[in-house]
């Protein structure tokens, strides 16, 4: 749904450009931000199906600690969304009172969305680490 929004807004936007030789203002501000919780919902899907980029070809380097590098690597995961989540946090009380530039919200609903699409990933990598930890501690 959100990729056929932006899809539908960016293609607004080239036709209204260079077909109309008119753009509408809006469209480029909403694409932004839609490319901009498209990522983060796509991080979601990714996590989930274990499909983000690595580099596997060193993964025989590690032997038994393979488990471990994993853990690590979720670890980390899991500190980078509790800091977009406390650093969204921050945006959001910071600029609760300013508008965004060409649309009628406020700036506070994209930090607002990004801090839950970012609770949701940090949720399902804590659930993965409990899961790991588990395996792991039984072999």
């Amino acid at each position: 749904m959100l990729f056929a929004a932006l899809f539908s807004v960016v293609f607004l936007q080239f036709f209204t450009r260079y077909v109309l030789n008119d753009s509408i203002a809006w469209t480029e501000e909403a694409a932004r931000y839609l490319l901009i919780l498209l990522s983060f919902c796509g991080a979601i899907r990714c996590q989930i199906t274990g499909s983000h980029i690595a580099l596997e070809f060193v993964d025989k380097y590690y032997g038994r600690y393979l488990k471990w590098v994993h853990l690590f690597a979720l670890g980390a995961s899991f500190a980078l969304c509790s800091t977009i989540l406390w650093s969204a946090w921050e945006l959001i009380q910071r600029t609760s009172f300013q508008q965004m530039v060409s649309l009628p919200f406020p700036k506070y609903y994209l930090y607002a969305a990004v801090m839950a699409l970012a609770g949701i990933n940090a949720m399902v990598i804590a659930a993965q680490i409990t899961i790991r930890l588990k395996t792991a501690t039984r072999s």
